[in-house]
């Protein structure tokens, strides 16, 4: 990740939240341990919608066509979004392209 600062920060409670009435996670520690492990075995990086943010995404072992991504701004290593859902074009392009 080319962060322009050492520390990657967000608010559990907020991404916990934000996703608490569809279920996405269990809990805050769900959310943590998605994040930590995204960060550390993404499949691959693109611009975000939102100015100046990127996404961080990772296919789901275990879970067919399935992926986590995560929101981040580089400037100041704030994450502003993560969420469970369907491969996305770029994440079936990844998929396609690795076999």
């Amino acid at each position: 990740l080319n962060l322009k600062t050492g520390k990657i920060r967000g608010s559990l409670e907020y991404l916990y939240e934000h996703h608490k009435d569809d279920k996405m996670f269990n809990d805050k520690n769900e959310v943590e341990a998605v994040i930590r492990d995204v960060l550390n075995n993404y499949d691959y990086i693109k611009p975000a919608k939102k100015q100046g943010g990127f996404i961080v995404a990772k296919a789901l072992e275990g879970h067919k066509k399935k992926m986590i991504d995560i929101g981040i701004y580089p400037e100041d290593g704030v994450i502003f979004h993560i969420n469970k859902r369907k491969w996305d074009a770029d994440m079936r392009k990844f998929k396609t392209d690795k076999q």
